[in-house]
């Protein structure tokens, strides 16, 4: 009896891996007959004839790809008639939003500051390596969180004076500089309520500083919500909704319980 193992060299009847044995296996035996050449398929195998491979939408023909009828064409995506009853795309360019108010009005003429975007330069400033962000950090959180007991990011925040105003701007100025000029496109303002002045840029603004005995807390928005389990009540004035030129409705909210700015 021979001892050649029982392989078929016929690529119809090749099966991949067959012939090949495990390094334990090996003998050295000199009549042992391995094939290691990889095996080979032919046309007939596989079966090409058979397989039928659809033509890309992109060289979509009609008149031998599709049957065309009238119940069809309306039904099928690359027809004319579909492609002139659908929707056209919607673009929305987001503008920065304008330092001063464009339209005539005067009320709240020190702006109405965003919650939204107070809330992210509060995480930003606090979150930073200079005690000068810290104190400005300080500052927002004195003036423009605890006199509301909490602050949603639809709110609107009626800033109290002029010093104030140029306060948040710097705040922003340090912000963008932190993110980058894309984030520009945030608005600061209530769109159509920005202040309606432009900012003193000679004045020197008295910046404050953090106090001498000052561990730094990074601020954060869910921390302002609740406190020991129990949802922080809202404090301040409300005056109401007010829906801004984009669309969105806003509460407007003023610090203390009277008193007009």
């Amino acid at each position: 009896m021979s001892n050649l193992l029982p392989f078929s060299s016929s690529p119809e009847r090749a099966i991949p891996n067959r012939g090949r044995l495990h390094p334990a296996h090996l003998s050295s035996d000199p009549t042992i007959a391995l094939d290691l050449d990889p095996p080979t398929l032919s046309p007939s195998t596989i079966g090409f004839s058979d397989i039928h491979i659809p033509s890309s939408p992109l060289c979509y023909n009609p008149a031998t790809d599709f049957v065309s009828s009238p119940a069809l064409e309306s039904a099928h995506p690359l027809s004319p008639s579909w492609l002139s009853n659908a929707a056209k795309p919607s673009v929305h360019i987001v503008k920065p939003s304008p330092e001063t108010r464009q339209k005539q009005t005067t009320f709240w003429v020190h702006g109405v500051l965003s919650g939204g975007m107070l809330i992210d330069i509060l995480e930003y400033l606090s979150a930073t390596q200079r005690p000068i962000d810290w104190g400005l950090s300080l500052w927002l959180q004195e003036n423009y969180i605890a006199p509301f007991g909490r602050v949603e990011r639809l709110d609107g925040l009626v800033v109290a004076s002029m010093q104030h105003r140029d306060m948040i701007t710097l705040a922003h100025e340090w912000y963008i500089d932190f993110t980058g000029e894309r984030a520009k496109v945030q608005r600061l303002w209530v769109p159509g309520l920005e202040p309606t002045y432009n900012m003193n840029r000679e004045k020197s603004l008295k910046l404050p500083s953090p106090p001498r005995r000052f561990e730094q807390t990074v601020w954060r928005a869910s921390d302002m919500y609740y406190q020991n389990g129990v949802e922080r009540k809202r404090k301040g004035r409300s005056l109401g909704e007010w829906k801004d030129e984009l669309g969105w409705e806003r509460k407007i909210w003023m610090a203390g319980q009277n008193g007009r700015v």
